[in-house]
Formats: C-alpha cells, structure tokens, sequence
C-alpha cells in the first residue's frame, strides 16, 4: 500500500471513530430533549396552522464578515428550528480602451466576472475567462440540541454555462460545509467538512494568509450588509480597511477538528485534506495528489487565560505531476508565544522548515517573528515595532510569507511557465509584509490629532540573507483591479513578458544588470491622513494614501530618492466619501503611481530604463433604496505609460454597475 493510500485509509478511519462518538453524543443529547418537549406539549398547539406557527423576527449575524439578516421558522413539536439567511447580486461591467496590450479584448462585458466577447462567453481552451464571484449565497444554520449545531454554506458559482466541457455548470461547489459542534465534561468539540473552501488560519508561519491593501473605491463580492458609509466610517475610525473574517485565512478542502477548553487551559487543532495553492481541489482523482497535514497544541495561562502558547505543525506532501516523478516535501515547526500585559501585547513565533523538490534542496532553515503593539499609556502615540527573520529554506505559500527563493515554486492554473505565480523573486514589500530570504523590521505609529484628522506613519526597513537572483517585484498599486483583468492568473505576460496577474492585482518584474556581488535592500515609507468633516451639512471623508519603495543594493536607514537606487517606486492615492443624502452616497478617486529605474538596470532599445507613470481616476455613488438592498455605480478612467519601454502603454475607461439583495 502507498504512503499516500495509507494516509487516506488511516484518516478514514480516524474520522469514523470521531462521527460514531459525535452521533452518539448528539442521540442522546436529542432523546432528552424530544422526552423533555414531550412532557410539556400542550395539545391545543398542534391545532395551529402552520401559518400560524411561523414567525418572522429579524436578527443580526456577524458570520464571514456579512451582518445579514435571518428568517428563523418555529417549526412543530416535531421539527428543528433552521434559521436562513444569504444575499443575491448581479454584478455588469464593461471597458471600452483606446490603447491596449496585444490579446487584450478592448471591449469588453463582464457579467458577476465571466467576460463576454462578440456576444459569447469568452475562452481560452477549456478555461472561462473571469473570476468566481458568488451569484446567490445561501446559508443554513441550526441546533438540533442544547450541544449540537450543524452549519451548510452554499455558493452558486457565477459561471452557469450549463457545459460540463467548461467545468462551470450550475452547482454548489464553491463552498459547501458542514459544521457540527459537541459539548462535553472534557470540553468544546467542533468538526468542519463537506466540499468547497473551509476558511482556516492557525499561525503566520504555518497556516495564514496576507491581506493586501486596496483602495475603497472598487467593491469587493463579499461587501457586508450595512449602510455605505458606516464601512467608509469604520475605515475613518480604525488603522485598517473592514475586511471580511475570511481575509488572512487560507482556503483548505479537507477535514478540521477543533478541541477547546479542556482541562488545565488545554486546546488543540487538526486539519487534514488540501489548500488552495497546493493544486485542484480534484487533485485526489489523478494519479499525483498532494495534500496537508497540520495541527496546533496550544496552552491559555494567566489572569482569564490572557496569555498563550503554542506549537505548530504543518507537512504538506505528494507530487507536483501526473507522471509521479517530482515529489515535494514541505514541513515547517514553529513555537508561538502570546502576552497581554496592561499598555502591551507581544507575539512572537520560533521555528524551523524546509522545503525539498527534484530541483531544489535548501536543507533547513529557522524563521523568526517578533512583533509588539504599544498603545499610549507606554508611548504618548500608539504603536507597533516588528522583527523577522527568514531563511530560504522557509517556503510556504500557504502561509503569510512570500515565497522569493524557489524560481519556479509550482504551476496552478495549468501547465508551463506562464502558470507559475507563487513565486516573487526581490519582492518589494508592501508595509508589514513578510517575505523569505529576507530579514528587517516596521514600525508604525497611529494617532489622532485636533480638527478630527487621523494619521498612520509607517516605515520598514529589509535586506536579502542571501544573493539568488537579479530579479525585482513590484505591485502595481494604481489600476489593480481593472489591468488584472487583462489576462487572469498568468505570469510572464505583457508587451515585455514581465507581468504577473493573480487575483484582482498585477505585479511586474524587473531585471538588474549590476555585475557586482551584492545583496538587494529594501525601504518602504507608508503615510495614511484621514480627516472627516461637514460640507454643506452632511458628512465628507477624505483619505490621503501615500507610500514609497526603493530597492538598492546596500542597506539605508531610510528610503533612497537618488539614482543609487535600483528601482523606486512612489504612489498617491487620494478618495473622498459624501453622503449627499440618507441612502446616497457619492465617492471619488484619483491615484498615480510612478516606477524609475537607473543606469544599472535593463534598457529599453533606447538605451534608457524604465520610466512608467500610470494614472487612475473615477466617481461613484451607492444607493441603498431599502435596508438590505443597494444599487452601486462605479466609473474608472486609467492609463499607463513608459516613456521609454512604449509597447508598455494603456488608456481606457470601465462602467460597473452592481444590485445586491440580502435576505
């Protein structure tokens, strides 16, 4: 028998032990409840209507990051009471471009994210062009007993072709769960499973994902249900973008065991099945699936167990191809450490990993993480100062750090090069992002001042631990959204083959032409001003985002503006929010984005670097004509332009309009 036959059949089993525990446990904990409600049933009541016996009361639901409404029906002495709740949305844009990269549709419609093209749904091979965007959400939820629960999500995909040639008929594929919770002397038991995505994190290192800041203008799928503007206040008010809970979390497929509250401050967590960057979801019905293995013990002490600690165990293991000839080890062990002291919170996290595939063995490697958050009664302003170490042994795309080190980590969304966007070499970090082959630190300091303008100041500093490449990464900032969708999910695409798409961003890399031994440096300034006020008597937000990168090849307390610097990078972005009247709100945008390079870098055939400037401006407004019911409206001219790589240029426009119905 195989090691991966082996594996299944062995967790299988494990799984029927904990559903014959669990069914026992819910048995008896129902029997008692239908004798309890046997006893006490007044007759009269089954004389009811059922019209009668359904009532209708509205609640508030903070799941996945929607406050949505619930309908929850009085069922019969004989039934359980299920409470319903979801939304509906239809999502339509459309581009028009004057100037446009080669195999770039320059008119295009995209209905809830499947573009059309002379009035059929547009392909590439078998793969639709477009992302998965919810069209219906329907969630299920119930207690059948005082100790037990179960929970049913259903996303309908938004690509109905009806063709199974395209893989995109209609189906509840994109996420159904199944939760089921127990209750015991020993403590809180909860199994997560079915088909679908489970949503999971367990720690920076091991299981985790990054978010990544986008402007509040675009709207996002999974918008919550409340008023506008209470979003852009909370925005106002807070150090972060409102992200839904699912942001930072990685998709697995699988099965998820939880254990809490046991005795002496005990917990613990298993996960077994696949993530979403280690293949298909389908990967088990080829003859080469690779799949995950990871857990958590952790250990609450101190006052109201404040304080906590953990170990972390996460082993992701099988092959990358069909043929079961490149297999691929990858295991990281890490210890964490969390204090909440009066003024102060610490977290810190230790371990070790290591990556091995046919091609590329880096041994083992240690990974640190240090951070500390500090509000005023330490400091006169709020603030958080961060440490890292990682080694390129530490590859681990499911975690919060990018991969850097391995060029050619693994191909998702098919086969060949193109495919391979795991892989970041010379990364240029956003603020307090974390990347492999790599150590530094941020800081970052929050604070209020008078006339209600707010303010974050962020600084970071990084070097490489080892020289493996002269390749630079940039985010394209400006435009994220409407240039990813040029070309979905590719790599090494563009005029000059230089650009990666993933989901609703684009990244560009660079070359360095020194011949020098050198290590690459990095710097990043962010500087966030948010000020609210009366015009005309009704409220106005303004934010100013500012950020600046530089890249070099030695290490600088600060950021380079000079041409010693391999590659900078500089980004405004300035977005107001109005709201005209109760259910209206207006929102504006402007952004600009500029990327130099210098004398030791890749020429264009003029013998000149890069010199990119894009451009991004639009106006918008939402309009809540009910309480779980709005209508938005977008419009986004954008423009790029090198002034010396001049394949490299773009200009259009892109309407969005989209209806979302909560229930």
């Amino acid at each position: 028998m195989s090691i991966v036959s082996h594996m299944i059949t062995r967790s299988i089993f494990s799984l029927g032990l904990i559903i014959v525990v669990f069914i026992a446990n819910a048995k008896s904990d129902l029997d008692s409840l239908n004798n309890a409600k046997s006893q006490k049933l007044d007759k009269s009541e089954d004389s009811l209507s059922l019209k009668k016996r359904i009532i209708i009361q509205k609640e508030k639901l903070s799941s996945v990051g929607d406050k949505i409404s619930l309908v929850n029906i009085k069922p019969s002495n004989k039934g359980i009471p299920i409470q319903f709740s979801g939304y509906a949305r239809a999502f339509l844009q459309y581009r028009l471009m004057d100037k446009y990269y080669a195999g770039v549709n320059p008119r295009d419609i995209s209905f809830n994210g499947v573009d059309v093209k002379d009035g059929i749904i547009y392909q590439t091979g078998t793969n639709n062009i477009g992302y998965p965007e919810p069209l219906i959400y329907l969630r299920a939820q119930a207690t059948p007993t005082p100790n037990t629960s179960f929970l049913v999500d259903f996303f309908f995909d938004n690509q109905l072709l009806g063709s199974n040639s395209t893989g995109r008929v209609i189906s509840n594929y994109r996420n159904l769960q199944f939760v089921a919770n127990t209750r015991n002397s020993v403590g809180n038991f909860k199994l997560i499973a079915g088909g679908g995505v489970n949503w999971y994190r367990l720690s920076p290192f091991t299981l985790w994902n990054y978010e990544y800041r986008d402007d509040l203008f675009e709207r996002y799928p999974w918008e919550p249900e409340e008023a506008s503007f209470y979003r852009y206040e909370r925005y106002y008010t807070t150090q972060n973008i409102p992200r839904d809970i699912r942001w930072g979390n990685t998709g697995t497929q699988g099965f998820i065991l939880e254990a809490s509250n046991l005795p002496a401050g005990f917990g613990a967590k298993v996960l077994y099945g696949k993530t979403d960057n280690s293949g298909s979801f389908s990967g088990f019905l080829t003859s080469a699936p690779r799949n995950m293995f990871t857990g958590r013990i952790e250990k609450s002490f101190g006052a109201l167990g404040k304080h906590k600690a953990g170990i972390n165990y996460f082993d992701q293991f099988g092959f990358i191809d069909n043929l079961g000839e490149e297999k691929v080890t990858q295991t990281i062990i890490t210890g964490d450490l969390r204090l909440n002291f009066k003024g102060v919170n610490l977290f810190s996290e230790f371990g070790i990993g290591g990556y091995k595939d046919r091609f590329y063995d880096y041994g083992w490697g240690t990974a640190i993480n240090i951070q500390g958050e500090f509000d005023r009664t330490l400091t006169k302003i709020p603030a958080t100062l961060q440490f890292y170490y990682i080694d390129k042994s530490v590859i681990n795309v499911n975690s919060l750090v990018l991969n850097t080190s391995h060029p050619n980590l693994q191909q998702i969304y098919g086969s060949g090069e193109s495919y391979t966007i795991t892989t970041y070499q010379g990364s240029v970090p956003e603020f307090g992002q974390l990347t492999n082959n790599r150590t530094g630190g941020y800081l970052k300091v929050f604070e209020s001042v008078k006339r209600n303008l707010k303010f974050i100041l962020g600084t970071g500093v990084s070097k490489e631990i080892d020289h493996l490449n002269d390749r630079v990464t940039l985010y394209h900032r400006v435009n994220g959204f409407p240039r990813s969708r040029f070309i979905y999910f590719q790599n090494n695409v563009g005029p000059y083959s230089r650009i990666m798409s993933i989901f609703r961003r684009t990244f560009e890399h660079f070359n360095i032409t020194d011949t020098s031994d050198f290590k690459k440096a990095f710097n990043v300034v962010d500087l966030t001003l948010k000020y609210k006020m009366k015009f005309w008597k009704r409220d106005l937000i303004l934010s100013n985002y500012i950020t600046y990168n530089s890249v070099q090849g030695r290490l600088s307390a600060i950021p380079v503006f000079s041409q010693n610097a391999y590659y900078r990078q500089f980004y405004e972005e300035i977005i107001g929010f109005y709201r005209l009247f109760p259910k209206i709100n207006m929102v504006g945008f402007f952004g600009i984005e500029k990327i130099i390079g210098n004398n030791r870098t890749e020429f264009a055939p003029n013998g000149k670097p890069v010199d990119q400037t894009g451009i991004g401006y639009g106006i918008g407004f939402d309009y809540e004509y009910a309480p779980r019911a709005g209508f938005y409206v977008r419009h986004r001219w954008f423009s790029q332009e090198d002034k010396n790589f001049v394949l490299d240029r773009f200009k259009g426009q892109e309407t969005s309009f989209e209806v979302k119905i909560f229930f």
